[in-house]
């Protein structure tokens, strides 16, 4: 599996995309009834309270799902870049304190998010979330919610915040803090 991983690695989300989907359609399930798939289905790792934490391909394709849904539905969900920052504001771009800072942004947003909504790492010092059936206003708590768990003493890098709506186009929610 490490070979394979290191051999996609820098390769594009679309080609990763595609390698997936190749190897979904070589799969081939055993004929089972509607509630035993379902019971595969289901989370049975429920975490108690904690965010749900997928790959970033898996991301994109509940993200475009969620896009789908939200056409019909009018329920609000948010899409929010969380990225550490530098005591100046200036997004950290690598190095051992940004690692550090990172593992550590990444338990603090897991952690505080409602188990409906869902996390991904997209970058260095960068993590996705899907804040899902939640109000505008909302976000800025949920904001200082990863604030507290994740500031500890005089600490001084912090993490900026981007939220949109995942429907810009009807809502258009743009806001940067």
């Amino acid at each position: 599996m490490e070979t394979y991983v290191a051999e996609y690695a820098n390769r594009s989300a679309q080609a990763v995309r595609d390698v997936i989907h190749k190897l979904t359609a070589e799969l081939d399930y055993r004929h089972e009834t509607i509630d035993q798939i379902q019971g595969k289905l289901t989370n049975e790792t429920k975490i108690g309270g904690r965010g749900y934490y997928v790959s970033y391909p898996v991301f994109v394709e509940l993200y475009r799902n969620m896009e789908r849904i939200m056409e019909r539905s009018g329920e609000y969900i948010f899409l929010m870049l969380c990225t550490v920052v530098d005591s100046k504001g200036n997004p950290m771009r690598e190095g051992p304190k940004l690692d550090e800072l990172s593992a550590r942004l990444e338990k603090a947003v897991i952690q505080s998010v409602r188990h409906s909504d869902t996390v991904t790492r997209y970058g260095k010092g960068q993590f996705l979330v899907l804040l899902f059936n939640t109000a505008r206003e909302n976000c800025k708590i949920i904001e200082d919610r990863f604030d507290s768990n994740f500031l500890v003493g005089r600490q001084r890098t912090g993490v900026e915040y981007a939220v949109n709506s995942v429907i810009l186009s009807k809502f258009d929610f743009t806001h940067k803090y």
